[in-house]
Parts: C-alpha cells; sequence; structure tokens
C-alpha cells in the first residue's frame, strides 16, 4: 500500500517541477511585444520629437530639460549598464560592485549628454529606419541600421538590440558610419586606466 502513495505522490512531484521548470522558461524567454526594428522606430520618434522641441524646452528650464528630456528617452531603451561593463573591460572584473556602479552611472550621464549635444543637430534630418534584409523574427541580438539624411548626405547608423528577460529591447551598442562606438569607448577606458 505504501508503493501505491509514494508512486502518486512522486508523479505529483515530478509534475510540480515539470510545471515550474515550463513557467521558468516561459518567464525567462518571453516573446518581445514588437519587432526590433518596430523598438528602433519607436526610440527615433521619441528622440527627433524632443530634439525639434529643444528650443521650447530650452527656454521653459534651461539647457537641463533638455537634457533631461533626452535621459527620458534613453534611459527606459538604452542597457547603460551592460554598455559599462563593456567598457570597463577586463578592469571590470578587478573593480568592486560600488565602483562598477559608480562608473556605470558617470558613464551613463556622460552619454546623455554627449548624445543631447551630439543629436541636436539632427532634428531637421530624414532619419529611416531600414527594414532588415532577412528574417530576424526569434532573434535575441538584432543589428537595426537607420538612414539619417539631409540633401545629398547621408550617415548610417547601427543600433545592437538586445532582448533581456522581460521581452523588452534595449540597445547595447552603436555603430556610427563605421565606427564601433563601444569599442572606441573601450579602448579610451584602457588609455585611460
Amino acid at each position: 500500500m505504501r508503493k501505491s502513495h509514494r508512486i502518486p505522490q512522486l508523479a505529483h512531484w515530478l509534475i510540480a517541477l515539470g510545471l515550474l521548470f515550463g513557467l521558468q522558461s516561459a518567464v525567462m524567454a518571453q516573446e518581445p511585444e514588437k519587432s526590433a526594428h518596430e523598438f528602433a522606430t519607436e526610440v527615433k520618434d521619441e528622440l527627433i520629437n524632443v530634439i525639434r522641441n529643444k528650443e521650447a524646452l530650452e527656454q521653459e528650464g534651461g539647457s537641463e530639460k533638455y537634457i533631461a528630456a533626452i535621459k527620458g528617452v534613453l534611459e527606459p531603451v538604452v542597457d547603460f549598464d551592460y554598455i559599462a561593463r563593456g567598457v570597463m573591460g577586463r578592469y571590470g572584473k578587478e573593480a568592486s560592485d560600488e565602483q562598477r556602479k559608480q562608473f556605470a552611472e558617470k558613464f551613463k550621464q556622460s552619454l546623455v549628454n554627449t548624445y543631447a549635444k551630439g543629436l541636436a543637430p539632427y532634428g531637421d534630418y530624414e532619419i529611416t529606419v531600414v527594414p532588415p534584409e532577412n528574417d530576424v523574427s526569434g532573434e535575441r541580438t538584432v543589428g537595426v541600421w537607420l538612414n539619417v539624411s539631409k540633401g545629398d548626405v547621408t550617415h548610417r547608423l547601427a543600433f545592437t538590440t538586445k532582448l533581456n528577460r522581460s521581452g523588452e529591447w534595449k540597445v547595447t551598442n552603436m555603430i556610427l558610419n563605421g565606427i564601433n562606438l563601444g569599442q572606441a569607448f573601450r579602448g579610451q577606458f584602457e588609455s585611460a586606466v
């Protein structure tokens, strides 16, 4: 009689473990609500809106208000911690948690300020997200190309986007006219160290 009780009890535990594992896998591999290219289009539209309203924002609260608006767009979509770890490279492993955290925060502030100033002249440019050449559905890392054009001049900008466990796309790198900004920042950091 004990064996018959043990088998169903064991079966219940196995089923419970299987359900728990299945639920965990479903959460970890959550599918995105939108494609990487749709994500990039939304971010681009938000940034262009802020850039085109730069003067009004600065009249309301100075350059800090404009920078805060750029930060408001970038902070939820750029994985600053991931980028900062990449910039620190091998030195990040030697740093304490507090040093890594401080570097990531300073790095984020610096990037936001740099982007706010660097993006300002592009308010009157036409920026288009280039559709993917191949099917990228199901990919967790996707490169998204943008054309930034004014007259006869076109710049190519690429975002590397990664899908996090919550099913959200995050920007993890940028390439502007063939210059990999992640690698450039890492080189500058290593030189400074």
